[in-house]
C-alpha cells in the first residue's frame, strides 16, 4: 500500500543550514540557563547560588563540547566519557523542559486549593526527577539492539529459493560507540546467519574521522562478520571522502567492499550502491548504474538517503535499503522526522509498484546516546523465491 508523503525528500538538508544551525544552538543554550535556574530554585536560598553555578559550568561544557566535538578527542584523554555526558545531557533538557511545562500548567490549575509554599517547588523537582529518569531509560535503550526481520518474495527466483540479508545501518563509530558496541553488534549478525551483510552509510561520526585515534581496531572487528558472499558498504553524508586516507583504511580493516557508485552481479543479484545523498552531484544516475545489471537476476539497490527511493521506484528495482533518518532517534524528533520524510521513508517497509523499500532506523546512533521511542536495530531481509514470473512483490511479514 502507497503511504502518504509530505515534504520534497530531496530538501533532506534543513538540518544542516549555517543559519539552522547558530538559531538552534542560541535556542538550547537559552533553554539550558532556564533548566539551570529551575533546578537551583528547588533548593534553599543557602545551596541555590551554589547548585546554579554548579548547573551553568555543565552545561556551557556540555553543549560547547557538543557544538565543537569535531576535532575535540585528540585534546584530552576523559572525551569519551565527557561525549556521553554532554549527549545526555542535551537529551536531559528536552525532557527536563517537558516535565517543567506539565509542572507549571499542574500548578496553575491547583494553586488555589494547595497554597503551600512548597507545592510549586515540589512539582519542580518532580520534573527534574522526570528528566533524569527518561534520559537514562533512553541511555538504556540505545544500548539493545533489536532485530527486525522482513520477507519479500521474488518472481525471479525459483519457489522457495531463499536468500538472507543483513543489514546495518549508520554505526556512527567514534565519540561514544566504540569496540564493545561493535563487537556486540558483530556477535548479533553472526547468529543471524546471513548470507550477504550489507552497512548503508554513516560508519564514522564524523566526516573528519578524528573523534578517537583507534579507529583501526573498532573497524577490523566488522573483518569477524560471517557472511558467505562477503560484506559490502556505501558512504553516508558522515562518511570520509571515497579516497581519503581514512576510508581506504576503514576497507582495509574491516575486509569490506566499497559499492559506492557501482553495479555488481553476483550469483543471486544484482547489487548496485549509490552512497552520500540524493542530492550529491557526483553521484552517478541509477539508471547507468542498471546498465550492467542481469535482468534475469533481482535488482537490490543500497542507497543511504531515503530520498534515492523514487529513482528506484522509477527504475524498477526490486529492493532499496536506506538508512540516514534514524527514526529520529528519540521523542520528540521522531514525530517530527515522520512528518518530514512522511512515515514510508522515515522507517521500516513500503512497496510502491515493483519496488519494496526499507528504511532502518539505524544500527548506532549520533550525539546523543538515547533512544526513547525508536529502537537501534539490525535489519535481516529474508527473499524467497515464487516461481511466478510476473511483476508483483509480495510482502509475507513485517516485524
Amino acid at each position: 500500500m502507497k503511504q502518504k508523503r509530505n515534504h520534497d525528500p530531496n530538501d533532506t538538508d534543513f538540518l544542516h543550514k549555517r543559519k539552522n544551525i547558530l538559531t538552534s544552538r542560541i535556542l538550547v543554550g537559552i533553554v539550558g540557563i532556564y533548566s539551570d535556574i529551575r533546578i537551583a530554585w528547588i533548593f534553599t536560598s543557602f545551596l541555590r547560588w551554589f547548585i546554579l553555578g554548579i548547573a551553568l559550568l555543565y552545561s556551557v561544557f556540555s553543549l560547547l563540547l557538543q557544538a565543537y566535538s569535531i576535532n575535540t578527542g585528540r585534546y584530552f584523554r576523559l572525551f569519551k566519557a565527557s561525549a556521553k555526558l554532554s549527549g545526555l545531557y542535551v537529551a536531559f533538557l528536552i525532557y527536563h523542559l517537558t516535565g517543567i511545562f506539565a509542572a507549571d500548567i499542574f500548578w496553575l490549575l491547583t494553586k488555589h486549593w494547595i497554597t503551600s509554599l512548597l507545592w510549586h517547588p515540589f512539582l519542580s523537582a518532580l520534573a527534574l526527577a522526570e528528566g533524569i529518569i527518561v534520559s537514562e531509560y533512553g541511555r538504556r535503550h540505545a544500548l539493545r539492539i533489536k532485530t527486525t526481520e522482513y520477507r519479500v518474495r521474488i518472481p525471479k527466483w525459483k519457489d522457495k529459493e531463499s536468500y538472507r540479508i543483513v543489514q546495518l545501518s549508520d554505526l556512527h563509530i567514534g565519540s561514544i560507540i566504540g569496540e564493545d558496541y561493535i563487537r556486540k553488534t558483530v556477535r548479533q549478525v553472526n547468529q543471524l546467519k546471513p548470507d550477504l551483510a550489507v552497512i548503508t552509510g554513516d560508519i564514522f561520526n564524523q566526516t573528519t574521522a578524528d573523534e578517537i585515534p583507534d579507529y583501526d581496531a573498532v573497524f577490523s572487528i566488522l573483518s569477524e562478520i560471517e557472511a558467505p558472499d562477503g560484506l559490502y558498504v556505501i558512504r553516508g553524508n558522515h562518511d570520509p571522502e571515497i579516497d581519503s586516507i581514512r576510508w581506504q583504511d576503514f576497507l582495509c580493516a574491516s575486509g569490506a567492499e566499497d559499492l559506492d557508485n557501482r553495479c555488481l552481479v553476483t550469483d543471486k543479484l544484482n547489487l548496485v550502491g549509490r552512497g552520500g545523498l540524493a542530492k550529491d552531484p557526483y553521484r552517478t544516475p541509477l539508471r547507468t548504474l542498471l546498465s550492467g545489471q542481469d535482468p534475469t537476476k533481482p535488482t537490490v539497490v543500497l542507497d543511504h538517503d531515503p530520498a534515492g527511493i523514487p529513482e528506484a521506484e522509477k527504475e524498477n528495482a526490486d529492493l532499496i535499503l536506506c538508512g540516514h533518518t534514524h527514526d529520529g532517534q528519540f521523542f520528540p524528533c521522531n514525530y517530527f522526522i515522520r512528518y518530514w520524510y512522511g512515515k514510508a521513508w522515515s522507517h521500516g517497509l513500503c512497496r510502491n509498484g515493483n519496488t519494496i523499500s526499507i528504511v532502518s532506523s539505524g544500527t548506532g546512533f549520533f550525539q546523543t546516546p538515547v533512544r526513547v521511542g525508536t529502537d537501534s536495530e539490525i535489519a535481516v531481509i529474508g527473499l524467497t523465491g515464487t516461481g511466478k514470473k510476473d511483476s508483483r512483490r509480495k510482502l509475507l511479514f513485517s516485524a
